[in-house]
């Protein structure tokens, strides 16, 4: 999970190397809280309950690898 996390921070964060602090956090932030975190929580109690499978605890780190690849892809274009 962390290797996503930094995978994705280091394109934003060159893009918005001249904004101030708060909006990259921001940018940073909000999506991590929003998206990664309510379906790690939702796939491990699924996981818990015998509804899913335990790898699909991997679900949010793979949803976070492929949006790190695209924003490298971007990146790399500019």
């Amino acid at each position: 999970g962390c290797i996503c996390f930094v995978l994705i921070g280091c394109p934003v964060g060159i893009w918005a190397s001249r904004s101030d602090y708060l909006s990259i956090f921001m940018i940073c932030f909000l999506p991590t809280i929003l998206v990664y975190y309510p379906i790690l929580m939702a796939m491990m109690n699924m996981a818990k309950e015998g509804k899913a499978p335990p790898f699909m605890t991997w679900l949010p780190n793979v949803i976070l690898g492929i949006g790190s690849l695209i924003l490298i892809k971007k990146l790399m274009r500019r």
